[in-house]
C-alpha cells in the first residue's frame, strides 16, 4: 500500500514476488505434497496444517523471506516503528496466520454470518474458504490440488484456507480492528503492541527493499525452492497451536486425566512451547474435537 519517502511497501514487494514467483511456487506445492507419504492421522508433514492452499504455500514462502530483519511500520508521512520479521528463540512470526485447520475451525464454530463481517474481508475473506474436510490428510489435498479440479488452476484463482491475524491480506497493513480469532494472542507480548499500529503499512526502507529484490526475484530463489521440493520438508515452522497438539499427543496418546495445569506441565516438560493456560487448553480441544470427526 502506502509507504513515506525512502521506504517500499510490503504490499508492492508482494505484486512483485507474485508476478515473478507465483506459478512456480504453486508447481512446487503440488511437487512437495505429490511426493510425501502421510505420518500417521493427525499431521501428514511438518507445516502442512499451515499451508492449506498452494496459494496458503505461496504467502507463507513471501512471509519467510523476511525471516532475520526487521519490518518498519510507516505511514504516508513517516516511519513510526520497526518488529523483528521472526523470533530466532521460537515459532513466533511478525506476519502470521491461522494454520488452515485452525481458520475452518473458527469460522465452523462461529455464527455464518462472521463470513459477511467487515473485519473478515479485511484480511482476506474475498479469497478465503474454509477446509471443509476434518481430516488434514493428504490424499484429500492431493484430490484436489493435484488430480482433481484445482490441478492447473492458476494462483489467481485459487483460494486461501489460512487467515492472516497480524496482517491485512494482500494489503500487508496492520489491521484497523484485531480479527476476533486473535483473541488466544492476547497474552503474547507483540499482539497489544500491534494494536497501537492499526491502518500502519509494513515497509523495507529502499536499500533493504534493493537487497530482498536482489536475494528474492532472482532465479536462483526459485533453483532453491525447487531443490526442496522431495516432500522431505516444508517452509516454514509449526504455529505454537500445532506445536502443542503434536507434543500432547505424543505425551497423551490415548489422552489424559489430569488437570489443566498438571497436563500443560507435562507437555511443556517434552519440548512444547510456552503459552498462556487458555491457549493450552485451546489446543488439546482442537485435538479432541478432531479425534471425535
Amino acid at each position: 500500500m502506502f509507504a513515506p519517502f525512502g521506504y517500499t511497501s510490503l504490499h508492492t514487494l508482494w505484486k512483485e514476488f507474485v508476478a515473478r514467483h507465483a506459478e512456480p511456487l504453486c508447481e512446487v506445492a503440488r511437487t512437495k505434497y505429490a511426493a510425501s507419504e502421510s505420518i500417521g492421522d493427525f499431521i501428514p508433514i511438518s507445516g502442512f496444517g499451515q499451508f492449506g492452499s498452494p496459494a496458503d504455500f505461496v504467502e507463507q514462502a513471501f512471509i519467510e523471506t523476511f525471516d532475520g530483519q526487521a519490518i518498519s511500520f510507516v505511514t504516508t508521512r513517516e516511519a513510526i516503528g520497526r518488529f523483528a520479521a521472526s523470533d530466532d528463540s521460537g515459532p513466533f512470526r511478525l506476519l502470521d496466520r491461522l494454520t488452515a485447520f485452525e481458520a475452518t475451525t473458527y469460522i465452523l464454530e462461529h455464527d455464518p454470518e462472521v463470513m459477511q463481517s467487515s473485519v473478515l474481508r479485511s484480511v482476506g475473506s474475498d479469497e478465503f474458504d474454509p477446509w471443509p474436510h476434518t481430516s488434514e490428510g493428504l490424499n484429500v489435498w492431493r484430490e484436489y490440488y493435484v488430480a482433481g479440479q484445482q490441478a492447473n488452476a492458476p494462483f489467481r484463482q485459487l483460494r486461501f484456507h489460512t487467515l492472516p491475524y497480524t496482517f491485512e491480506r494482500n494489503r500487508f497493513i496492520v489491521p484497523r480492528e484485531p480479527p476476533p480469532w486473535g483473541d488466544d494472542l492476547i497474552d503474547e507480548l507483540f499482539a497489544p503492541r500491534l494494536r497501537e499500529h492499526g491502518g500502519q503499512s509494513f515497509a523495507l526502507t529502499d536499500d533493504e527493499a534493493r537487497d530482498w529484490r536482489r536475494r528474492v526475484l532472482s532465479p536462483r530463489y526459485i533453483e532453491a525452492q525447487r531443490g526442496g521440493s522431495d516432500g522431505t520438508s516444508t517452509p516454514g515452522r509449526p504455529s505454537r497451536r500445532e506445536e502443542i497438539r503434536l507434543a500432547y499427543r505424543n505425551v497423551f496418546p490415548t489422552g489424559d486425566q489430569l488437570s489443566w495445569k498438571r497436563a500443560q506441565k507435562a507437555v511443556q516438560d517434552a519440548g512444547a512451547p510456552t503459552v498462556s493456560l487458555d491457549t493450552f487448553k485451546r489446543a488439546v480441544r482442537d485435538l479432541r474435537n478432531k479425534r471425535q470427526h
